[in-house]
């Protein structure tokens, strides 16, 4: 617990920074599980995971699963693939610059949910969106 309070990031204040200085596009991409791994027996842990999060205008915040779900690394022992679900879709996706910000978001949601469901797993990748236009990462 206190190496993620002493190494952590807070994402709000982070995003909150980008707000301030009136970025106009502002793209968070966050590859981490959103379960908790601090789960305790009592009642007062019925939070899981990172907390939900709100994108301010001209923000776009995609996780790669959704609160309380967790990132999955590997479709199974013979998955050979050095990224885990999330990279390796969002990898194949950032190169198509056809594809505005938002709709690489939504592909690779799709995919990944596609790859986990196939080995029994939920793992939907999150987007908060708040873009205003379309943003494309090269045109």
């Amino acid at each position: 617990d206190s190496a993620v309070r002493d190494e952590g990031i807070d994402l709000k204040r982070v995003l909150d920074e980008f707000a301030s200085v009136q970025a106009k596009v502002t793209v968070a991409i966050i590859d981490a599980c959103r379960d908790n791994p601090f789960k305790t027996s009592s009642r007062s842990s019925a939070t899981r995971g990172l907390a939900a999060t709100s994108a301010a205008s001209g923000q776009i915040i995609l996780f790669s699963a959704g609160e309380g779900q967790q990132a999955l690394d590997k479709l199974g022992p013979t998955d050979k693939e050095p990224n885990g679900l999330f990279t390796r879709a969002l990898l194949k996706y950032l190169g198509q610059t056809e594809l505005s910000v938002d709709q690489v978001a939504r592909k690779v949601r799709q995919e990944v949910a596609t790859m986990a469901k196939g080995v029994g797993r939920e793992q939907v990748p999150a987007i908060y969106d708040q873009l205003v236009g379309d943003f494309y990462f090269s045109k």
